[in-house]
């Protein structure tokens, strides 16, 4: 047989190699293969990425501009506030792919959307891409992606990828929580494959006839089928069994191997809603709640576990989606009030108190409960007027301390009004009896001359005495009041 030059070779690709392709996941110490099919097949697991996926991807992602004194409104207008919202691409709606994202950061520690912008650099679409077919490479401390479809690689630029990073020890690619947690992941795949076989193969009866004699093999083999044709089967469940001849039936418990696997199924359980720090309660094991406590784990599962990724969304779309002037005006936000709503009770006494303070009206409580506006519900009460206590004090204390004031202040005002009032008459006196004598016309018009500059006179005598009183008492309050 000739040497063929063009006969293709056999390759083969060991483990390592199948795991660098995404082929194949980590070999874990059980000796299971995690992936990312293998994994979900775990219901904890599962339970885990769709609790967090679904109850992040649910809340809505609102496009907000912000205003000069610092609120924000609703931007409407902005082309990201429908894409973001409503349907991030003709073929999915929002939901469906930020679930897509966070699930598959969740499994792998990175997803990727590629941004879709036309001619003039407006964003139209976001679509999902593979985690498996995507590289995140650095160059002159520039990041880029490589992107492996159809056998052909395309290149992207960091504006061009939203990247949704989970834990990272360097801050360009995520850590797979798939090969974190390979051994825990793999112990709880090898109990369930060793139960499934367990069941499959198990040859151990539930229960034992005991027979006084000696049976033949006939006798044995007519006593087995009468026994399983009337109480095999949960239609012949709780039937009445009638037993002859001094027989007696032993029930089989369960084995202490069986036990310790139904433990090691639960602890499994457990390690993993802790890996995903996802409360019990949510992956449908009670068996620790409580009625008093499931409302505080819940709270605990939006503070602890839901807002980290919501802020992970939030941030990485106020990066890559707007530009850095519209950085200044827009962001975005998720909207959580559904999920922080207490009971009803607790919400109304809320709303309540926000009515009372001021700061709620009726179609604000009415928005938050989803009911329509009613005319005239947008005014607000008045507060309460709060006054700091050192001010009530004084206030109290102050018309005792006038009073004071007055009472010192008052024989010095006296004593200056006596003394102008002394001067007036005693100059009035004298030029009357000087008239009196020459009642001429000459006389009164020099009277009449009098009587003015008198009382410019007084006017002074007024400002300088009266009026330095009153200054000396302004001056008084001030330093009281300041002090």
């Amino acid at each position: 047989m000739f040497f063929n030059p063009f006969k293709k070779k056999e390759r083969v690709l060991t483990v390592k190699q199948f795991q660098d392709v995404g082929l194949m996941g980590p070999m874990s110490l059980s000796g299971q293969i995690v992936t990312e099919q293998s994994a979900l097949k775990l219901p904890a697991v599962y339970a885990c990425v769709r609790v967090i996926s679904e109850a992040a991807a649910a809340l809505p992602l609102i496009v907000y501009e912000r205003g000069r004194d610092g609120s924000k409104k609703r931007a409407r207008n902005h082309s990201l506030y429908k894409l973001l919202h409503d349907s991030p691409n003709p073929y999915m709606d929002s939901f469906t792919v930020f679930e897509m994202l966070i699930a598959g950061c969740l499994l792998r520690g990175n997803s990727y959307a590629q941004v879709d912008r036309d001619r003039d650099g407006i964003i139209i679409a976001l679509y999902p891409l593979q985690s498996s077919q995507m590289k995140v490479k650095v160059k002159n401390n520039t990041v880029f992606y490589e992107y492996l479809q159809d056998g052909k690689t395309k290149k992207f630029k960091w504006q061009d990828i939203l990247h949704l990073k989970g834990l990272s020890f360097d801050g360009i690619i995520g850590l797979s929580p798939l090969s974190l947690l390979s051994d825990t992941i793999g112990r709880a795949q090898a109990v369930n494959e060793y139960s499934s076989k367990y069941f499959a193969n198990d040859a151990s009866p539930g229960g034992v006839l005991r027979h006084p004699g000696k049976l033949g093999p006939q006798a044995a083999d007519r006593l087995k089928e009468h026994w399983n044709s009337r109480f095999k089967g949960s239609a012949n469940s709780n039937r009445t069994a009638v037993l002859e001849e001094g027989m007696e039936y032993q029930q089989m418990g369960l084995s202490p191997e069986d036990s310790q696997m139904i433990d090691s199924a639960k602890f499994s359980v457990v390690e993993i809603c802790r890996a995903y720090k996802v409360p019990l309660n949510l992956v449908q094991d009670h068996e620790r709640s409580t009625y008093s406590n499931v409302t505080e784990q819940n709270r605990s599962f939006v503070v602890h576990t839901l807002q980290p990724w919501l802020k992970r969304v939030e941030q990485v779309c106020n990066r890559i989606l707007f530009t850095e002037k519209e950085k200044e005006k827009f962001f975005v936000e998720h909207k959580l009030d559904s999920l922080l709503k207490g009971d009803q009770k607790t919400r109304y006494e809320c709303y309540q108190i926000g009515i009372e303070k001021g700061f709620l009206s009726k179609n604000d409580i009415r928005g938050y409960e989803n009911l329509t506006p009613v005319p005239g519900g947008n005014e607000y009460q008045a507060a309460q007027v709060q006054v700091p206590v050192r001010q009530l004090t004084r206030s109290q204390e102050e018309p005792i301390k006038r009073d004071k004031v007055i009472q010192n202040f008052k024989p010095l005002i006296k004593d200056a009004a006596k003394a102008i009032l002394d001067h007036e008459c005693g100059l009035l006196k004298k030029e009357l009896a000087k008239h009196q004598e020459s009642r001429s016309q000459r006389g009164n018009v020099e009277f009449k001359t009098f009587l003015q500059d008198l009382y410019k006179c007084i006017a002074r005598d007024i400002k300088g005495k009266i009026w330095a009183c009153l200054a000396v008492f302004c001056r008084y309050n001030q330093k009281r009041v300041r002090g």
